[in-house]
């Protein structure tokens, strides 16, 4: 119990953690919903600016030009990263909430935390 790596600690439901790249299938719905073309294409570097943050795809030297077919089969994160800032922040944070993303699951295994799913307002704070 007083083992500081708390190995009682049911991370599965009782811990909060990025999504990774499972989160890219929101983002692609969101983005097909708001009126973004499948076909609509993105040139993948390994990375990409925002304002002065870069943030980088897995691929380091980058998939050169993607649409959303390769984008999901590749995973690639600059992907995704054009595509939540077409659509917008708020926009991607309510298509997860409509998928029940941020609320607990109910499973009955102790207590659960609820996931985060942040918007301009929680970035605002």
């Amino acid at each position: 119990m007083n083992d500081k790596k708390v190995p009682m600690l049911n991370r599965a439901i009782q811990s909060q953690y990025p999504p990774g790249s499972t989160f890219k299938i929101i983002t692609a719905i969101a983005a097909l919903e708001e009126g973004v073309s499948a076909s609509a294409s993105v040139t993948c570097s390994g990375g990409m600016f925002l304002g002065s943050h870069r943030f980088g795809c897995w691929k380091k030297e980058g998939h050169g030009t993607v649409s959303l077919h390769r984008a999901l089969v590749e995973s690639c994160d600059v992907y995704f990263y054009n595509a939540g800032r077409t659509v917008g922040f708020d926009k991607v944070h309510d298509y997860a909430l409509m998928f029940g993303l941020g609320e607990a699951t109910g499973v009955g295994f102790g207590k659960e935390r609820k996931g985060l799913i942040p918007n301009t307002e929680w970035n605002g704070r």
